[in-house]
């Protein structure tokens, strides 16, 4: 972990030079930008009566202190009872190679394709995201871009290792993910020996098409091998950690299609996922669009099933339209059909969902 700390200090003495070199006033001259969005969404789940959700509402403040630097806190209420700080950064713009610094709590753009609703397209993150890309991170990113070539790195704090679930409600199967492990909650932890450093590299939209190559490596806690040795396999001692990352995208007009692949050694255990997605818009008045879609993903695990999920291979098959009455206003379905392959004599999950939801931005 020693260059891991080394690459600490060096972007943390780059972004104190940056901010002396670009004067950096006390109170901001400008008026804070207030936006967000909200999802109201109806709800089918099996052996569960259907419901009417307040799916999120997200609520962010942005603001320029000068022409190169600028800070957003920004905070998502989802679910009607849970609270999560999605953004607290502060960015610096104008830095050697097109340059921008992030120092604080984002996306991490540093590692894979980052699942903003942008390039997921679907309301729901999918299991593939869930588990390499779906959380923030805290620390410090550079990202750069020269002509069609970008890149970014970071070092921030490691995530942990914990679950996320395919499905919704009651009929759910657990599997293995990277959680963020600061900023999620009030109290969240922030461990001393676990520390990551990601980056990737990639072409941007040449001929339509853009791919990227990532890596992340780390080490795991001691609660993340203990979390494994109880859910996976007693006898994991590794504290290996470390993800690649594969994604490309290609856009022609109206159609857009996107796959990524990841590979994860956490401790003992290999696994892989993959996913792709397809969309194409059609025009039905000047501006507005219905906006049809497919995405398709599967995590694999590298090691005979047991009774646990977290050795299960999943899968998981999206479909859905989206109804633009104006670019910030539209109307979403979604089929979601989960598959898993669990142990043999065990019986499979029946944990499908499908809704309809509100999309509202401002």
């Amino acid at each position: 972990m020693k260059l891991t700390k080394v690459l600490i200090l060096a972007l943390i003495a780059l972004a104190m030079g940056t901010m002396v070199q670009a004067d950096v006033p006390v109170m901001a001259s400008n008026t804070a930008k207030i936006g967000g969005y909200t999802r109201l969404r109806y709800l089918i789940l099996p052996h569960e009566a259907d419901t009417f959700r307040f799916d999120e509402l997200s609520l962010t403040i942005k603001n320029d202190f000068n022409d190169q630097v600028f800070g957003m806190v920004g905070a998502l209420i989802y679910g009607g009872n849970v609270f999560y700080l999605e953004h607290a950064y502060l960015g610096i713009k104008g830095l050697p190679l097109n340059g921008m610094l992030y120092i604080g709590q984002t996306r991490n753009y540093a590692f894979g394709l980052t699942p903003s609703y942008g390039n997921r397209k679907t309301t729901n993150y999918g299991i593939v995201s869930d588990a390499f890309t779906h959380d923030r991170i805290l620390g410090v990113q550079y990202l750069g871009k020269v002509e069609a070539v970008d890149f970014a790195a970071a070092i921030h704090n490691g995530y942990s290792i914990s679950y996320r679930a395919a499905g919704e409600g009651t009929s759910n199967i657990r599997f293995l993910a990277d959680r963020d492990s600061t900023l999620g909650t009030f109290q969240g932890r922030d461990p001393s020996d676990n520390k990551e450093a990601a980056a990737r590299i990639g072409v941007s939209n040449v001929g339509g098409f853009s791919v990227g190559l990532s890596g992340s490596f780390g080490r795991l806690s001691s609660t993340d091998l203990a979390f494994m040795k109880t859910n996976v396999k007693a006898d994991y001692d590794s504290r290996t950690k470390n993800r690649l990352g594969l994604d490309a995208r290609y856009t022609a007009g109206p159609f857009l299609a996107q796959g990524e692949f990841y590979q994860g050694k956490t401790s003992e255990l290999s696994h892989n996922a993959w996913q792709v997605l397809a969309l194409y818009k059609i025009p039905y008045v000047q501006d507005k669009t219905i906006d049809v879609y497919a995405r398709y993903g599967t995590i694999k695990p590298d090691i005979e099933a047991t009774t646990s999920s977290y050795t299960w291979v999943l899968k998981q098959t999206v479909t859905g339209i989206i109804y633009y009455f104006t670019k910030n206003i539209w109307l979403q379905t979604e089929l979601e059909f989960n598959t898993e392959g669990p142990r043999g004599g065990i019986t499979k999950i029946d944990n499908d969902a499908y809704f309809t939801e509100l999309f509202v931005a401002f």
